[in-house]
């Protein structure tokens, strides 16, 4: 989990970058494709080309503002249940992912 986590904080600061310098999907490779492979690239190099990491489909990579972690024993109280569905609902409405 930390392995994902790192990649796609790193990912984020990548992606911020490159989209304030303008830069867009290119050749049918999406932003977050071109930018993983920058920081494979990277990890690669920093750990002397000892250990090649991998990775791929970087739009999953991608975390948002909120990580709910719920285990098979959790129990969540119907109050916060119902207050994290109208935050995922009410963040979804504001991407434009639900019409």
């Amino acid at each position: 989990m930390n392995y994902g986590l790192s990649l796609s904080v790193r990912m984020e600061k990548k992606i911020q970058i490159l989209e304030r310098e303008g830069y867009t999907d290119r050749q049918g490779v999406s932003l977050e494709d071109q930018v993983l492979d920058i920081i494979l690239r990277e990890i690669y190099l920093e750990n002397g080309e000892k250990w090649k990491p991998w990775a791929s489909n970087a739009k999953s990579l991608r975390v948002g503002e909120i990580i709910l972690i719920i285990d098979s024993d959790t129990i969540v109280p119907e109050a916060i249940s119902i207050g994290i569905l109208l935050v995922i609902a009410d963040t979804e409405c504001s991407t434009g992912l639900l019409p």
